[in-house]
């Protein structure tokens, strides 16, 4: 197969992602080293233990910082994004919450699906090649090579943002054996605004494109095993049962966004829960009200400790 397949092939394969289900496609190029200021930041941040409850981090460092270890031979890498809809209104304190994201399907599954159907039309054109799909467990600097591909450009809550999606996006990549041309990274568009942070109920931010894991109550709620919350964290701020979209809903470019339909959309069925305070109580209940879903990142356990720091009597 001839690796060196240029504009055509990589106009086609961004077409097909998005055929496929994405919102947004473009291509970088892997061999390209991560740019001296984000490698410092990214340094700094581990350093000073700002991933928190995310214990993995540290290990994936070295493919952080070279895509090619995790595909020897890599020679592109499609980034793809998928909107969910961050317009869907949620129910207000001390009523549970859960980020929008995770109202619907889990979003590992819909992007591995649609990256794994853009490999078998790209193999069956152009006949086999390597490759592998990279979402979220990958150690791949999603946000960043999303940037380097053209999909936006990282805001100062350090989420990638797009002027028609804002920051309602779920990223995943696609490394390639194969020479693609690659497209331009989105210039920023944040300018002085720092909606983001002034948002964030918990002070997570001690600097712009920071985030302090150790506070931050995505983290927190989602990646913390520990039997209690940090201090601080207990009650919830926000009602927060699962993630927080506290700095999204106060940025303007999310608000922009208004309405947005695809394979993410929320379920009826959670959001009735969601709006009627219907949890369940027992393991069974919680397995099957979060089967498919990426609220199952929070083990029974967790969501019992997370419903018990709501700031509710009774809980």
């Amino acid at each position: 197969m001839n690796r060196d397949v240029g504009t055509g092939i990589a106009a086609w394969l961004k077409q097909v992602a998005v055929e496929e289900g994405a919102s947004l496609a473009g291509l970088a190029d892997p061999r390209e080293p991560v740019a001296d200021l984000h490698l410092r930041a990214l340094e700094a941040w581990t350093r000073q233990g700002r991933h928190g409850p995310m214990g993995w981090w540290p290990r994936g460092d070295e493919a952080r910082r070279d895509p090619r270890l995790l595909l020897p031979g890599a020679r592109s890498l499609l980034m793809v994004a998928v909107a969910y809809d961050g317009s869907c209104p949620l129910p207000d304190p001390p009523l549970p919450r859960v980020a929008r994201y995770a109202l619907g399907r889990d979003y590992h599954k819909v992007l591995r699906g649609l990256l794994r159907r853009v490999v078998q039309r790209l193999e069956a054109r152009q006949g086999p090649c390597s490759w592998r799909i990279c979402v979220d467990s990958t150690p791949l600097l999603e946000r960043y090579w999303a940037w380097r591909a053209g999909l936006g450009w990282i805001g100062r809550n350090s989420l990638l943002l797009h002027p028609r999606y804002g920051s309602w996006l779920m990223l995943g990549g696609l490394l390639l054996d194969l020479e693609l041309d690659s497209d331009l990274p989105h210039p920023d568009r944040c300018g002085r605004c720092r909606a983001c942070l002034d948002s964030c109920p918990v002070e997570a931010f001690p600097a712009p494109y920071v985030v302090d894991s150790v506070r931050c109550l995505s983290a927190q709620t989602i990646e913390n095993r520990a039997e209690r919350l940090p201090e601080g964290l207990d009650p919830l701020p926000g009602s927060w049962l699962f993630g927080c979209d506290a700095c999204q809903d106060g940025c303007p470019w999310c608000r922009k966004a208004g309405r947005i339909r695809g394979p993410l959309d929320p379920d009826p069925e959670l959001l009735r829960r969601l709006a009627e305070d219907d949890w369940p109580e027992d393991d069974d209940g919680w397995d099957a009200v979060t089967r498919g879903k990426a609220l199952r990142r929070m083990t029974p356990a967790m969501y019992r400790r997370n419903l018990r720091a709501l700031p509710r009597a009774n809980r």
